[in-house]
């Protein structure tokens, strides 16, 4: 079952505390709007080493925490052995259930082989995950918080001893793809980015796709989505809505057989891009699932490693 259908089997939307449909008569969310966001000062905040992991010849790394305005969040740091400082990419990996979940779970290999390679790399774990501290009880909130939380990160790169916040990359997958996209439309900056198999489709249809494998095929989430867009507009949610705000070099892996993430649901996004003059690299692997486990991984990674060689390090 997707990622999308398994948060919302829970029907988190219920208030905790009342077990009562959530009234969205205060405007709870306009702080985690696109447009808010973007005119949001974010300033740099100190990292915290909570456990060292491993020190090896080419790297060191251990799991570190960072403030945000809603708790503390955990994230898995490499720092390269040597002087420095280091040119640095923040990996957002996509949905792991929570019981399965520990820190760095899905974006390790790819943190690993860039720091082997000279980069600082930085993962978070984002709130409710790791070491962080609970995410809200609110579902709609958990999902908005996410670009807020990796705009947090980025603003405080330059207190990560070593690392160089002028010279940041993005990796990202599956639903870390649509936390990218976030933030690039937010930020307007020009961190060069790489997807794999990114949830790129709008809001709400990407969470819509998958509601027939709910046991109430969706009802009980379309009423919801139905009062959430009486007080609100989907666009000032919605990556869909403002890809006219990314300005810079992407490179795009799709699986042909992804059984998450449909093939068409890329080829739109790749093609909005060049559309809009972006440049798009674009790789399909005709054999390969949503988690590339059929042999191309090492393929991608070095293509991610040569996109990056010629974007950061300049």
């Amino acid at each position: 079952m997707f990622f999308f259908s398994r948060i919302f089997q829970s029907r988190t939307f219920l208030t905790s505390a009342t077990n009562q449909p959530i009234q969205y008569t205060h405007r709870i969310y306009d702080p985690v709007s696109f447009e808010t966001l973007s005119t949001t000062p974010f300033y740099p905040q100190p990292f915290s080493e909570l456990k060292k992991l491993e020190v090896t010849e080419k790297y060191r790394s251990s799991i570190v925490s960072f403030p945000t305005i809603s708790g503390n969040v955990s994230a898995v740091l490499y720092v390269p052995q040597g002087k420095g400082p280091f040119p640095v990419i923040v990996l957002l990996r996509g949905y792991v259930d929570k019981d399965k979940y520990v820190s760095g779970t899905g974006t390790k290999r790819a943190a690993m082989y860039f720091a082997e390679k000279g980069y600082l790399t930085i993962s978070p774990d984002f709130l409710g995950f790791g070491l962080s501290d609970p995410e809200p009880n609110d579902t709609m909130m958990a999902r908005f918080e996410k670009p807020r939380t990796v705009l947090q990160l980025l603003a405080s790169l330059s207190s990560i001893e070593l690392a160089d916040p002028k010279n940041v990359g993005i990796w990202a997958h599956s639903n870390g793809g649509q936390i990218a996209i976030s933030v690039l439309e937010i930020s307007k900056q020009a961190y060069p980015t790489t997807l794999w198999a990114p949830v790129s489709e709008a809001f709400p249809q990407s969470i819509l796709q998958y509601v027939d494998e709910l046991d109430d095929k969706g009802a009980y989430l379309k009423s919801e989505l139905e009062k959430f867009a009486l007080t609100y507009t989907y666009e000032d949610f919605d990556i869909g809505a403002h890809l006219d705000s990314i300005q810079t070099n992407l490179q795009v892996h799709q699986g042909v057989e992804d059984e998450e993430v449909p093939v068409n649901w890329s080829d739109t996004f790749v093609k909005n891009m060049k559309d809009r003059t972006q440049k798009v690299e674009y790789y399909t692997y005709p054999r390969e699932n949503h988690n590339f486990t059929r042999g191309s991984v090492n393929t991608l990674l070095e293509r991610d490693l040569i996109f990056f060689e010629r974007n950061l390090r300049k």
